[in-house]
């Protein structure tokens, strides 16, 4: 069966994504324990050589399935993440001082950046439900 986490992403990714098909990938393709140990491996994310074939990956895996959005979970990298794919700002929702999605664009899809999914980061039901109403909204568009 799967792990407890494997199932929270599953009915997380389902939830916000109203069970449209998904195809999951990560912005650095990597295989290590803890951040500590990708330091070691790689160096710093943001000036490993890595991460350019990572993103390249991640782009070509993008250009084939055609997906109908991207979502990114977590806020804490959208600018740099925004820059690695050439992606501009369309909207930041808010809900009270909280961040819930940065909402950007390429050529042709939108990507969704959201707040962390994980109850840890304080994330409440309504945003829950904010967040997914935001994106189904703008995703018909």
């Amino acid at each position: 069966g799967r792990s407890r986490g494997s199932k929270h992403w599953r009915k997380n990714t389902a939830y916000f994504t109203n069970s449209s098909p998904v195809i999951f990938t990560e912005l650095f393709f990597w295989s290590s324990k803890d951040q500590r140990e990708f330091k070691e491996r790689f160096g710093p994310l943001w000036d490993s050589p890595h991460l350019s074939f990572c993103v390249d990956l991640n782009g070509s895996l993008i250009n084939e399935y055609q997906p109908k959005a991207v979502i990114f979970v977590g806020l804490s990298e959208v600018t740099r993440v925004a820059e690695q794919f050439r992606l501009h700002h369309v909207y930041t929702l808010k809900m009270q001082s909280h961040r819930l999605v940065e909402h950007y664009q390429d050529a042709s899809r939108s990507w969704y950046f959201t707040k962390h999914w994980s109850g840890s980061f304080g994330f409440s039901v309504i945003q829950k439900e904010a967040i997914r109403e935001y994106i189904e909204q703008t995703s018909r568009e």
